[in-house]
């Protein structure tokens, strides 16, 4: 898969130290204020369904999540007024990032992304430069195993999700075909991978999550590219180096790329 790339969840797979992990948390805090100044029910928005999921796998307490969504809906007037900046990062032969950002500063955040970029012999596209290669997607991610381990006695068949198992793909693959919004399913390893209209990415969880019981390992809103690139791997290293650079920095969120891995 290009563009939703391994390297866009590098920050997920390493292990997070005290740093790594108050970064961390503030990136998730970013998300959640501004994902609830769309309102505050995560039933009804799906944006800050998918950030309090994110603040959940990092272990963010609860009182923080809560106190991040009155900062969103305004209940708290504390804090800065954050919000979305997408910038993008022009390499040579055509390969470009899109970098989201979460910011109280437009201009602290542009700086410091030209200079990490420039650093690397990027240039800081104009708008418009990279966007128009890429195109968003919904995904919803499952976890695969050989064989469900039993069900404990103490719990219950109404909270109790099950992973999906090696026999039960292409019966699931079948059902997902009628499921409004669904565009794809790909097995990718040991995860699943559902493609949906990107308005639908919320519905659809839930529809996994809470009509089918099974457990899900995330979901989100991905930016594709149209048509990716192929290079060789010295330049995909490189690749990677600026990408970590790039997620260093406290403003931004994730970075997509137009190759394919």
């Amino acid at each position: 898969m290009s563009g939703h790339s391994k390297w866009a969840n590098i920050k997920r797979q390493k292990t997070a130290t005290d740093a790594k992990r108050g970064q961390l948390f503030t990136k998730i805090t970013r998300l959640i204020v501004i994902a609830a100044k769309n309102g505050g029910d995560p039933s009804t928005n799906p944006k800050l369904a998918f950030a309090i999921e994110k603040a959940k796998e990092v272990n963010m307490p609860k009182e923080t999540i809560e106190k991040a969504i009155k900062k969103g809906t305004g209940e708290d007037k504390s804090g800065g007024n954050f919000e979305e900046l997408v910038l993008e990062g022009v390499g040579k032969s055509g390969v470009g990032l899109l970098i989201e950002c979460t910011t109280d500063n437009r201009n602290r955040t542009i700086s410091e992304v030209k200079k990490v970029l420039e650093r690397g012999g990027w240039t800081l596209g104009e708008e418009g430069a990279i966007s128009w290669q890429f195109e968003p997607r919904g995904l919803v991610t499952l976890p695969v195993v050989e064989k469900r381990e039993e069900k404990k006695s103490w719990q219950s068949d109404e909270d109790k999700t099950k992973p999906l198992t090696l026999g039960e793909i292409e019966n699931f693959e079948l059902s997902m075909i009628e499921v409004d919004g669904v565009l794809n399913v790909r097995q990718e390893g040991n995860v699943l991978e559902v493609y949906t209209d990107p308005k639908k990415v919320g519905s659809v969880y839930k529809h996994i999550l809470e009509d089918l019981k099974y457990t899900v390992d995330s979901f989100e809103i991905i930016m594709v590219p149209k048509t990716p690139l192929s290079v060789n791997e010295d330049v995909k290293e490189k690749i990677k180096s600026i990408i970590e650079q790039l997620e260093d920095l406290d403003d931004v969120q994730t970075v997509w790329v137009n190759v394919e891995i």
